[in-house]
């Protein structure tokens, strides 16, 4: 029984580590997109 605990926790440490990771790349994706294109600022809706 004191198995099958560590797997879950394994896998919700796992699911936890990569939502971070994917909302910090999407973050700083957002973020070099408005840098990048600054001149089109309130044309782009994404």
């Amino acid at each position: 029984m004191g198995a099958g605990l560590g797997a879950y926790a394994n896998m919700y440490a796992a699911l936890i580590v990569m939502s971070l990771l994917c909302s910090g790349a999407i973050t700083l994706l957002l973020r070099t997109r408005d840098r990048l294109l600054v001149w089109q600022k309130g044309v782009v809706k994404w």
